[in-house]
């Protein structure tokens, strides 16, 4: 099974009630421009990619 999820759910509180509730051999594909880049985010093995946004530090330029 495949899963994509918004990374908002991180911010607003319900990505832990997902993750903990989706089989592990679910593969879960974490998208938006909030997603993390970090490795922790694979610690959940369902966690398969991770596809958001990078940024340089005092990047004004990509932010307007």
């Amino acid at each position: 099974m495949k899963r994509n999820g918004s990374s908002t759910s991180i911010s607003n509180g319900t990505f832990n009630g997902l993750i903990v509730n989706t089989p592990a051999s679910t593969n879960v594909y974490m998208l938006g421009p909030s997603t993390p880049m970090c490795d922790v985010m694979f610690s959940y093995p369902q966690v398969k990619g991770l596809f958001g946004s990078v940024f340089e530090p005092h990047d004004q330029k990509t932010i307007q």
